[in-house]
């Protein structure tokens, strides 16, 4: 098909995005994704979590410079040539490669539209995150990718040809 994408399997963001998402795509952007608003719902286990996202995607926001993206999204899609264009640029096997794509996207030029929707948590999945081994980790990679993103200057970024903004 002419566009990709994927929805995390546990719902948390509603799959009611999807269909206002590709007519984003269909109307010209390469990129197109949920950007969390999250419901509170006073669980203090989910306070600390959704503390944590956000400060992760601040951390992300000031080392990548990037605009405010909502980089880790459990619902995204784009543009079937962009993805594979991305994907040859994205090196990380596990869920850093989201930061990547976005990344990536961002500096190629590609236009990226986000929506606001709801993140909503459930009670009864038990994250398999762990924020203190996992939250360090994430860090690692992400001064890593930051220093590495700085050092490269995309090809397609530099020759004009980077896909629409």
């Amino acid at each position: 098909g002419k566009f990709i994408g994927h929805i995390d399997i546990d719902m948390e963001v509603s799959a009611e995005y999807i269909s206002a998402l590709l007519s984003e795509l269909e109307k010209g952007s390469d990129v197109a994704l949920v950007r969390r608003k999250v419901k509170f719902s006073g669980i203090s286990k989910f306070l600390i979590r959704d503390a944590a996202g956000m400060l992760h995607r601040t951390v992300v926001q000031v080392l990548l410079d990037i605009p405010k993206t909502d980089v880790q999204s459990g619902c995204k899609f784009f543009r079937r040539e962009v993805l594979l264009f991305l994907l040859e640029k994205t090196g990380s096997p596990g869920w850093f490669f989201d930061v990547e794509l976005i990344t990536h996207a961002h500096h190629s030029g590609f236009s990226i539209k986000q929506l606001p929707g709801y993140y909503i948590r459930s009670k009864k999945k038990k994250s398999t995150v762990n924020l203190f081994s996992d939250g360090l980790e994430q860090l690692k990679n992400l001064v890593k990718f930051a220093k590495k993103t700085r050092k490269e200057k995309s090809p397609s970024r530099a020759s004009g040809s980077g896909g629409g903004g």
